[in-house]
């Protein structure tokens, strides 16, 4: 039989050390959803109206940070973004519409 190798000897234990957040820090590292200032991107998306095209560079955002910030503000203003497939290296082009009407979900009812 053979016996594990750490048994019979003590363990080395090391101490666990926690330090309570502040507010303002637990604040910085867990963001309320939908605290985010969008002020700039709403800003942007102003200057454009329903049809029009842009890009916007990433400087320093993944694409999918980018577009959930730009398709946020753009609900707000009443707006929705059409994503074009093909993005550059550094930024994502996206075309503006009409935000979708809130309609009936669900499945279509059979015809009698």
């Amino acid at each position: 039989m053979e016996q594990h190798a750490l048994a019979g000897k003590a363990k080395l234990s090391v101490p666990v050390r926690v330090r309570k957040l502040s507010v303002d820090e637990t604040a910085k590292y867990f963001p309320r959803r939908g605290q985010m200032d969008l002020t700039e991107y709403e800003a942007q998306l102003r200057a454009l109206t329903v049809g029009d095209g842009g890009e916007a560079q990433l400087d320093g955002l993944t694409p999918r940070a980018l577009k959930r910030r730009l398709g946020q503000a753009a609900k707000r203003l009443g707006l929705a973004l059409k994503w074009a497939r093909d993005n550059t290296a550094d930024a994502v082009v996206f075309q503006v519409k009409e935000a979708r009407q809130p309609g009936r979900r669900g499945r279509r009812r059979k015809a009698e």
